[in-house]
């Protein structure tokens, strides 16, 4: 009983499977739930002395109002996220091409080495034209 206090049991798949639903589904929820609202207010004031327009349109205004806010929130949420995960995957990548310049550069000053008369040749190859028609022309 312990463990599935904690989330470890076994019901725990259900519940995240059930929450990740509820997450991607959350804006047909509230709308839903939204639209309840506004008709239960409707019948609400049907069965007493309030006026079913006046009523329906205020809890339409306050309901919108709410949806507003919170669709707001959501989207700067995700927003938020999706920058710090194009900031990540951008690190990644520099670090990635930094990498394979280090390499390079290694395996030039590892020729280099191997090769203590010909110095010049890789700074040759480096600085050589690199357009064929260029090249056939030397």
């Amino acid at each position: 009983m312990f463990n599935s206090i904690q989330g470890r049991g076994a019901g725990s798949a259900t519940w995240k499977s059930a929450r990740r639903w509820f997450l991607d589904n959350i804006e047909l929820i509230l709308t839903a739930v939204g639209i309840g609202v506004i008709l239960l207010s409707g019948w609400v004031a049907s069965r007493s002395a309030l006026s079913v327009a006046m009523a329906t349109a205020v809890s339409a205004t306050v309901v919108g109002v709410i949806h507003g806010i919170l669709f707001w929130l959501l989207r700067r949420r995700q927003r938020r996220v999706r920058q710090e995960a194009i900031g990540q995957i951008r690190e990644m990548l520099e670090d990635l091409g930094k990498n394979r310049l280090q390499t390079i550069k290694m395996s030039l000053y590892m020729v280099q080495a191997r090769q203590p008369d010909q110095k010049s040749a890789p700074a040759k190859a480096l600085t050589a034209p690199t357009k064929f028609w260029e090249r056939s022309a030397t």
